[in-house]
């Protein structure tokens, strides 16, 4: 065993030896083990994550470099493959509340409001980042009956959110429901739609400005009101993206920036009077 060695004022020594211990102070204590159960949950836990990243990611990519894009740019060739994205997306979601809570896709589609109500408040970010491309995918081609079909399915999943964490992510739940909203079976309202908006607003806390293009787009625009519209895009295409209390959202803000100049390019296409 190495010791410690001091210096003296003539030569180097080490001190000596401490006197063995007996056999029972020389036992070792037992190594501890992480219980099995605690094991188990920590690596659900990992997985889970990993399902949100990988969700998130697809999710992200398919619409900021391949769906918006060819929007903006009339492309629409390139929709199916923003859908495989989506559904790429979505696919990771579902394994990932699978292994959170037991939730299957089929449970969601037989018995939705039964099936989200397992989720807890610790699941929003699963549950946003599992529904959000599950409706992209539906609008994307929305000929594809038997994928909207799981409209309720989303629906159930969004209002457990609101229930479970309606100020997540800034208001992104609140902006969700103001584009989805009007796809439910039972539909939705302008005042429920303009209630959405001014907590997404209040929550955004001046710092994205995806709130005002979303509802320019979906609300402003459809029920003919320019004026409201018009402040909507151009206060989002003045907003300064460097700033420092709004630079985690760059991105966002960005592509909500290049969409707003685009909606405003083209008016005329909402507005033909």
């Amino acid at each position: 065993m190495r010791t410690s060695c001091a210096r003296s004022s003539f030569s180097w020594r080490c001190p000596p030896s401490p006197a063995p211990r007996s056999d029972t102070s020389s036992r070792r204590r037992p190594t501890r083990s992480t219980p099995p159960a605690r094991a188990e949950r920590s690596r659900a836990t990992t997985i889970r994550a990993l399902r949100i990243g990988l969700a998130r990611g697809f999710t992200q990519y398919g619409f900021a470099f391949v769906e918006q894009p060819a929007e903006l740019g009339g492309n629409a060739g390139e929709m199916p493959r923003a859908r495989r994205f989506y559904l790429r997306a979505r696919a990771y979601g579902l394994e990932g509340m699978k292994i959170a809570r037991g939730v299957t896709e089929d449970e969601l589609r037989k018995s939705p409001q039964q099936a989200a109500a397992r989720f807890q408040k610790e699941d929003v970010p699963l549950m946003y980042w599992t529904m959000a491309p599950w409706a992209l995918a539906i609008s994307a081609n929305k000929r594809d009956l038997e994928l909207v079909g799981d409209l309720p399915a989303v629906a159930a999943l969004l209002d457990r959110a609101l229930q479970l964490d309606e100020s997540w992510d800034q208001g992104s739940l609140h902006e969700f429901a103001i584009t989805f909203d009007p796809a439910r079976p039972e539909g939705t309202t302008p005042e429920k739609q303009k209630a959405h908006f001014e907590r997404a607003k209040t929550l955004a806390q001046g710092e994205k400005i995806s709130p005002l293009v979303t509802y320019a787009q979906a609300v402003s625009g459809p029920e003919q009101r320019k004026a409201e519209y018009e402040a909507l895009l151009k206060e989002a295409a003045s907003f300064d993206v460097d700033q420092p209390k709004a630079r985690k959202n760059r991105l966002t803000n960005i592509l909500s920036q290049r969409r707003a100049a685009y909606l405003l390019k083209h008016e005329d296409d909402v507005f033909p009077d």
